[in-house]
């Protein structure tokens, strides 16, 4: 079992199942089992059950935020605001020189065309 989040890292067991398996590859020559019949529910009673436990349960209180959750919130929001302005940094300057080659191709086709010197790079 891999729980990262809590430091665990481990081989365990797991009971078998004790339900029909239907995932199980059957043995040579088994026979094949077959699902029970399921057994009758009375829909209606389990409904009124449900809505009664709802309109018995008590509402929960809103629970305050723990201290510091909303100086985390702000410092949150502030590295993604943080994190979206390099990745427009790290684009700008190609940004730009595509539009300096774009600009100086221009400014050559011009020059050739009226027999001037080109900038060329």
């Amino acid at each position: 079992m891999w729980a990262p989040s809590d430091g665990v890292l481990a081989r365990v067991a797991f009971p078998r199942i004790r339900t029909l398996d239907s995932s199980q590859t059957p043995k040579r020559e088994a026979q094949a089992s077959t699902p029970h019949a399921l057994a009758a529910v009375d829909l209606s009673a389990l409904r009124a059950a449900l809505v009664g436990m709802a309109r018995d349960a008590p509402e929960a209180p809103a629970s305050p935020a723990p201290p510091g959750h909303r100086e985390a919130s702000e410092l949150e929001r502030r590295l993604q605001q943080r994190d979206v302005e390099l990745a427009v940094a790290r684009v700008q300057p190609a940004r730009m020189e595509a539009k300096a080659a774009e600009i100086r191709a221009r400014w050559d086709r011009a020059a050739r065309r009226d027999g001037q010197a080109t900038l060329g790079r």
